[in-house]
């Protein structure tokens, strides 16, 4: 087993305490960009030199412009996830080595992403039935279609993306 260490699930706005290491999962893309400084700010005051924190949050992938991507876009932040703020990947970086950090790695895991989005629509249509019972019939259909099939597709073309982020803290 692991000695000395703590897991913890909670929110950065709350969480005081000295550590060395902290990851970020799937929730950055839901701050607004004005937080990003504070987010990175709060992250820093709590490590020492060489502490480390991992990112992993949606991105903006290629720029373009489809009618169909924006209005996969819309759907998105008003269906999905109400308020979020997909940021592009260099607004990530800049905002850690402005608070302290310096970017050791960055991955894109848009490919990865999209096969796990896949994966999730095969689940749903295995699970039609019950899912449909749960919510209705257009619920079922706006979740596989417009946000698992499209979002694949999507993240496959490279309009949308998705990164991991390894920071030192300096």
């Amino acid at each position: 087993g692991l000695k000395n260490v703590e897991i913890r699930v909670e929110g950065w706005e709350t969480f005081d305490q000295p550590c060395d290491k902290i990851v970020s999962f799937g929730a950055f893309e839901h701050f607004t960009s004005p937080k990003y400084d504070a987010f990175f700010g709060r992250c820093r005051a709590f490590m020492p030199l060489k502490g480390r924190l991992a990112l992993q949050t949606i991105t903006q992938g290629r720029r373009t412009s489809s009618f169909a991507f924006g209005k996969h876009v819309r759907f998105m932040v008003t269906r999905v996830f109400p308020g979020a703020n997909i940021p592009r990947p260099e607004d990530v970086v800049r905002a850690s080595r402005e608070q302290g950090f310096e970017l050791v790695r960055a991955e894109s895991l848009r490919f990865h992403y999209a096969r796990t989005l896949e994966a999730w629509a095969a689940n749903l249509e295995k699970n039609r039935e019950a899912a449909i019972r749960a919510t209705n019939e257009r619920i079922y259909d706006d979740f596989l279609n417009r946000y698992l099939r499209n979002s694949a597709a999507y993240f496959r073309s490279g309009e949308a993306g998705a990164h991991t982020f390894l920071f030192e803290a300096y």
